[in-house]
């Protein structure tokens, strides 16, 4: 379990409102960073039973991973004229 947390908790640095370049550049507060990890966990929490499985960690990161994939097929791709 705390590995889960520890996991949800960093993954804040890079999904959250308070992205890691503002936390490079300000002191962010304990309620700020908790407050973001229970987004996050909400948003991973697929069926919304308080608990997160396997199952759902993978599907949340896998669709991430494929976000950030079409977002760079989509800068690639040639400007139309």
């Amino acid at each position: 379990m705390k590995k889960i947390l520890a996991l949800a908790l960093a993954s804040i640095l890079c999904f959250s409102s308070v992205s890691f370049a503002d936390m490079e550049k300000r002191t962010v507060t304990k309620s700020e960073y908790l407050k973001n990890a229970e987004e996050l966990f909400t948003r991973m929490d697929a069926n919304k039973d308080g608990k997160l499985t396997v199952e759902e960690r993978k599907t949340y990161w896998d669709g991430k991973k494929l976000e950030r994939q079409q977002k760079k097929d989509l800068q690639k791709e040639p400007k139309k004229s």
